[in-house]
C-alpha cells in the first residue's frame, strides 16, 4: 500500500550480488514454514504444481492460475475454485476455497446459512442461534492488489499448499472450523506489467520502475481506493463475490517500504465512527495472536501506526461496514528478489512469503478458536444496525432527482451494489416538509447495512475529537499530520447531487432499484433532415459522447448556449451530429447509442 522510493545508486547496488559481509535476515527454514508442522508424504511437490520452489521466482498471473487449478483438479475434496470476474485485460479473478472435505461438500448451504444470518429481519431467535452454534468461521485473504507488491500472491499460494499438506492438529482444527477464500491476486493486469519487465533484462535497476509501474490496473487506476465507487471492474466483481458469503474476517496483504519489517492490527487512529466496539476487540485479538507467532520466529514487526482505519474506500476498510472485520498486512518489500536495507542486511523474496504466511496462519487459528464469537458479532452487527436509524433520529434519505436522471442513475446503481436497499417512488410525496415528485429516490435507514449507508452518504463523517486536538497541537509545532490518505468522500457530493435527510420514513408506493438503473434513452425527431442534437449538461451526454467517438462518428460541440428555431434552448457544449460528416446509417447509429447511454 505504501509507495516505495529509493534511489537509482541504491537501487542498482542493491541489484549487486550480496557480499560476504552483508547479513541475510533469512533463515535456514523452506518455504513456508510453521512450527509442528507435519506434511503428508503425497502430497504433490510445489516445482510440479508451480514449476519453481516458492521464493525461487515471482510467479507470473498465468502460473498462479495454473497453481489453483491444478490443486483443485488434484484435491477436489477440499477445494473448489470460483471464477468472478475478469480484468480489462481479460484475465481471471478467482478465489479458492479451502477446508475440510465436509465443509466443502457442504459449501453451498453454508453460504447460504451466511446470506440468512445477514439478513436478521427474516430470521427468528432460535433459527439465527442455530446457524451461530454450526457455521464455521470463514477468513478471506486477499492478495496483491497493488501488482507490483509481489509477495502476497505467492504467500497465498503458500498458504493453499500448507492447508492440504500439514496434517498438524492445528491446520486440521483451522479446516474444521474454517472456511478459507483466498483471492491471490486481485491486479492480475499490473501484476504482469511488473514480473515481465522486471525478468526482461537483468541489467534493469529492479528497485525502480518504469512510468506505468505496475501499482495499478490497466488503465492506471489505484484499486485500493475504488471500493466505495466500484469504477472499475476487478472492484465491483470483488464486492459482487463478497456479498455471496459474507467472510467474517478479511485480510488486505500489501508490501511497503523494504526497511519497514512487517504491519498488522490493529490499526492507527483514527477509526471511522461506524466502526463498532466489537470489531475493535476482534482487531486487538488478531493482532496479538499474530505477535505471538512473529515473536516465537523472531520477526519484526509494528501496529497502530501509520495506517488509519477512517476512510471505508480501502480493501481492509470496506468490509467492516457489512459486519465482518477487515484489516490490512503490510510486509516490507524487496520489489524483486534481494534488497539491501540500510542496516545492511538483506531482504529477500522469499522472506516477504514466509511473513505473510505465516501472519496468514495465525489469523486463520484466531477464526478457528473464536468462530462462535465471530458469528454472533456478526449477526448482532446486521441485526442493530436496522434499528440504529429510529434512535440517531434519521429514517430516510431522498433524492428528489429533478435534475441529472443519468447521475442519479448511476448514484443509485453504485448503493445498490453496495447492498444498500433502494427505492423509487411511483407516485408524488410529501415528506420532512417538502414535496417531491414520482421518480424521486428513497432510501430507509431501517436497513443490516446502515452503518455502511451512513459512511457512504453523510456529507461530513466526524473524527474522534481528541485526534483532531492533537493534530492541531502538531500543526503548531510544525509536524506533519498522522492522516494516512483520504479524509472526505461523501458520494453524493463527488456525483454532485441533492440529497435530503429525513426523519420520517415516507408512505409512498415504491418499486426496488437493480443495479443496472440506467434508462433507455431515445431519439425525438429520426428523420431530421439536418442531423441530431444532444444537450450536454450530464452522464448521459458523456456517455453517447464516449460511446460514438468510439464508432467513429464526426461530432461539433456549441461554445456558446442556442436557441433552436422551434424555441428550445440547449446549453453551451451541446453535440451536434449532422448527417453530412457521418455515414448514411447515422439515425440507426443514433438510436443506438441513446438507447445505451441513456440520451
Amino acid at each position: 500500500m505504501r509507495f516505495f522510493y529509493t534511489s537509482l545508486l541504491t537501487a542498482s547496488l542493491a541489484a549487486l550480488p550480496c557480499v560476504a559481509s552483508a547479513a541475510d535476515i533469512s533463515t535456514a527454514q523452506p518455504v513456508p514454514y510453521f512450527p509442528q508442522s507435519d506434511y503428508r508424504p503425497d502430497i504433490s511437490p510445489v516445482p510440479e504444481l508451480l514449476g519453481h520452489q516458492f521464493g525461487e521466482r515471482i510467479s507470473e498471473p498465468a502460473a498462479i492460475s495454473r497453481f489453483f487449478e491444478q490443486l483443485a483438479s488434484r484435491y477436489p475434496q477440499q477445494v473448489k475454485l470460483v471464477h468472478y470476474g475478469k480484468s480489462w485485460q481479460g484475465r481471471p479473478l478467482f478465489y479458492a476455497v479451502i477446508g475440510s472435505s465436509s465443509n466443502i461438500s457442504q459449501l453451498a448451504e453454508i453460504e447460504a446459512g451466511m446470506r440468512k444470518l445477514a439478513a436478521p429481519a427474516s430470521l427468528s431467535e432460535p433459527e439465527a442461534k442455530q446457524l451461530i452454534a454450526s457455521l464455521p468461521a470463514s477468513v478471506w485473504i486477499a492478495g496483491s492488489l497493488h501488482g507490483n507488491e509481489i509477495s502476497p500472491a505467492d504467500a497465498a499460494m503458500a498458504l493453499a499448499y500448507h492447508l492440504l499438506a500439514d496434517q498438524s492438529t492445528l491446520t486440521q482444527q483451522i479446516l474444521s472450523n474454517t472456511l478459507v477464500y483466498i483471492d491471490p491476486l486481485q491486479n492480475p493486469d499490473g501484476h504482469h506489467r511488473f514480473v515481465s519487465r522486471y525478468y526482461a533484462t537483468g541489467l534493469s535497476a529492479e528497485h525502480n520502475e518504469p512510468w506505468p509501474n505496475g501499482r495499478t490496473n490497466h488503465y492506471l487506476f489505484d484499486m485500493n481506493r475504488d471500493w466505495i465507487s466500484l469504477t472499475q471492474p476487478e472492484t465491483a466483481s470483488r464486492v459482487k463475490a463478497l456479498q455471496q458469503m459474507y467472510p467474517l474476517l478479511f485480510v488486505d496483504s500489501h508490501e511497503m517500504g523494504g526497511d519497514m519489517g512487517y504491519y498488522f492490527s490493529p490499526e492507527a487512529e483514527p477509526y471511522n465512527p461506524h466502526i463498532q466496539a466489537s470489531q475493535r476487540q476482534v482487531l486487538n485479538k488478531v493482532g496479538q495472536n499474530n505477535a505471538k507467532w512473529f515473536d516465537e520466529l523472531g520477526y519484526h514487526y509494528f501496529t497502530r501506526e501509520i495506517f488509519d482505519a477512517f476512510y471505508p474506500g480501502y480493501g481492509a476498510s470496506w468490509p467492516l461496514y457489512y459486519g465482518s472485520v477487515s484489516m490490512t498486512y503490510e510486509m516490507a518489500s524487496a520489489r524483486g528478489h534481494h534488497y539491501r536495507m540500510q542496516d545492511g542486511q538483506i531482504l529477500t523474496f522469499a522472506d516477504g512469503i514466509q511473513r505473510n504466511f505465516v501472519a496468514f496462519k495465525a489469523t486463520l487459528e484466531t477464526a478457528s478458536q473464536q468462530a462462535s464469537t465471530l458469528l454472533q458479532n456478526f449477526y448482532q452487527y446486521r441485526k442493530t444496525a436496522a434499528a440504529q436509524g429510529e434512535k440517531d433520529g434519521l429514517r430516510s434519505f431522498i433524492f428528489a432527482a429533478e435534475r441529472d436522471l443519468a447521475g442519479h442513475q448511476k448514484l443509485m446503481g453504485v448503493l445498490t451494489q453496495h447492498g444498500i436497499k433502494v427505492e423509487q417512488a411511483q407516485q408524488a410525496f410529501r415528506a420532512c416538509g417538502k414535496d417531491y415528485q414520482a421518480g424521486s429516490y428513497l432510501i430507509r435507514t431501517n436497513q443490516p447495512s446502515y452503518h455502511l449507508m451512513r459512511t457512504l452518504l453523510d456529507d461530513t463523517v466526524p473524527m474522534d475529537k481528541a485526534f483532531l486536538e492533537k493534530q492541531e497541537q502538531r500543526r503548531a509545532n510544525n509536524l506533519p499530520d498522522q492522516i494516512y490518505d483520504v479524509t472526505a468522500w461523501s458520494l453524493p457530493l463527488m456525483y454532485n447531487l441533492e440529497m435530503q435527510r429525513c426523519n420520517q420514513a415516507p408512505r409512498v408506493n415504491t418499486t426496488v432499484v437493480g443495479p443496472d438503473t440506467l434508462i433507455a434513452g431515445s431519439v425525438s425527431n429520426p428523420d431530421a433532415r439536418y442531423g441530431f442534437v444532444v444537450p450536454w449538461g450530464d452522464m448521459a451526454a458523456a456517455r453517447f459522447l464516449s460511446a460514438a467517438l468510439q464508432q467513429g462518428l464526426t461530432l461539433r460541440s456549441s461554445d456558446l448556449p442556442f436557441t433552436h428555431q422551434n424555441g428550445q434552448r440547449y446549453p453551451a457544449g451541446t453535440l451536434v451530429l449532422s448527417r453530412a460528416d457521418n455515414p448514411a446509417d447515422l439515425t440507426t447509429k443514433v438510436q443506438q447509442l441513446a438507447q445505451q447511454s441513456g440520451a
